[in-house]
């Protein structure tokens, strides 16, 4: 036997003892594998978000991506999360051991929305993309160089900072006790008001999504399976 095909017969061996080891059963009768035909029409109403898809009242309103904290303590803390069209866990610097969120706010515009920290280069081009004004808690050196000579909307956000009206932008609540950084917050009602204040176009021009169709609770299966390429 040669080399190769020895090879090749210790790679099936291989395969197949790591596939009898640690296997999790799974009853698949109940199972719909979901393919391209079985995707349902969506229509779209005259109010949709271009992100979500649903209709909702700033659905022509430029949306804000907001830079959350992705640490074990800031995620027990999280304030509104929940109510973003569009969340985007992504890496960080390897040293620091921890991901960072971008959360995408249009239709819904909370008052405090957090626990914030400072955003990468590739946090600007992905809140780019969804044509939203980047809010970071601050900012690295290179993002820093990267804000001032391109042409970005952004507001960085930073405690007690307030718009023209009064509104508050950025806040510390002092009565959350964080480890990893500071309990800190930005009121979307505030960052629409700096973002005008700035000059911004309050306008969305960002070409939807595509969507699908959902089907009826009674049709719909207990699992699925879904392949994702």
């Amino acid at each position: 036997m040669c080399g190769f095909e020895l090879i090749a017969l210790f790679v099936i061996v291989l395969l197949k003892s790591c596939n009898q080891k640690g296997d999790v059963v799974v009853d698949t009768k109940d199972v719909k594998e979901v393919v391209r035909g079985d995707y349902l029409p969506y229509t779209a109403p005259a109010n949709a978000s271009p992100l979500t898809g649903e209709g909702c009242v700033n659905y022509d309103k430029r949306a804000f991506g907001v830079m959350f904290s992705g640490s074990t303590d800031a995620r027990q803390v999280y304030h509104n999360l929940d109510q973003a069209d569009f969340v985007l866990e992504m890496p960080h610097r390897p040293m620091h051991g921890e991901p960072r969120i971008l959360a995408v706010y249009q239709c819904n515009t909370p008052e405090k929305v957090g626990p914030m920290r400072s955003g990468r280069v590739d946090h600007i081009s992905v809140a780019q993309s969804v044509g939203a004004i980047y809010a970071p808690w601050g900012k690295s050196s290179i993002a820093g160089a990267l804000l001032s000579r391109e042409n970005v909307d952004y507001i960085e956000v930073g405690d007690g900072i307030r718009a023209n009206d009064g509104t508050r932008v950025g806040f510390i609540d002092r009565s959350i006790r964080m480890t990893s950084a500071n309990p800190a917050f930005a009121d979307v009602n505030g960052l629409i008001s700096a973002a005008s204040d700035r000059g911004y176009d309050s306008n969305s021009e960002t070409a939807p999504f595509n969507h699908q169709g959902e089907p009826s609770l009674d049709e719909r299966p207990n699992y699925q399976k879904i392949n994702v390429k």
